[in-house]
Order: structure tokens, then C-alpha cells, then sequence
């Protein structure tokens, strides 16, 4: 009796661990997880069998033409959920371009 109670107090607390493991290695990974898991939802909600059967019955010149109109007729939330996507994807790399190494030997400059 004591040894199965002391068995389910430990799978309890091991059960947190693992929890609070998964969340920060989550929370760690996070701009790489989160564009994966915004595309697999896109593919959720949209039909890519209609979308590569239409992009077969137009020309290459209206290709750009044909994403606009298909993004402004789709549901709200396929527009959000894409933006996301685009913002999720773009984000990392203006933030990495716009970072300026700042070297702690370098003495800052006074204006006189």
C-alpha cells in the first residue's frame, strides 16, 4: 500500500518535470517552432489540391495576380494564421540584421 502511494507521488512529480522541462525547452525553441506549427495549421485549413489544380489553369505572367485575389477571398483566420507565418519568418532576420554588436572594451562617446 505505502510502496503504490510512493509509486504515484513519484509519477506525479515526475509528470511535472517533464512539464516544466517540455516548456522551457518550448519556450528556448520557440522561433523555430512556431513558424512549423503556423504552416501545418495553414495546411489544416486549406485545400492545396484546389490551390495547385487553379495554379495549373493560369499562366506564369498571373501568378502574383492569382495569390492576391486568393489570399483577399480566404477566411479571416487563414489570413491571420499566414500572416503570422510571414511575420514569424521575417521577424528573426530583421532582428538579426539590425542587431549591432556592441563590444564591451569599446569606451562609449560623450558629446562635448
Amino acid at each position: 500500500m505505502e510502496n503504490n502511494l510512493q509509486n504515484k507521488l513519484k509519477e506525479k512529480v515526475m509528470r511535472g518535470v517533464y512539464l516544466e522541462y517540455g516548456k522551457n525547452w518550448a519556450l528556448q525553441n520557440l522561433p523555430y517552432i512556431l513558424p512549423i506549427i503556423l504552416f501545418l495549421s495553414l495546411f489544416m485549413l486549406v485545400s492545396v489540391s484546389d490551390i495547385i489544380s487553379n495554379l495549373s489553369q493560369i499562366s506564369l505572367a498571373s501568378i502574383f495576380n492569382f495569390i492576391l485575389v486568393a489570399m483577399r477571398d480566404t477566411e479571416v483566420a487563414v489570413q491571420i494564421i499566414f500572416g503570422a507565418f510571414l511575420l514569424s519568418l521575417v521577424a528573426p532576420i530583421v532582428r538579426s540584421a539590425f542587431s549591432i554588436a556592441v563590444s564591451k572594451s569599446t569606451p562609449l562617446m560623450r558629446a562635448s
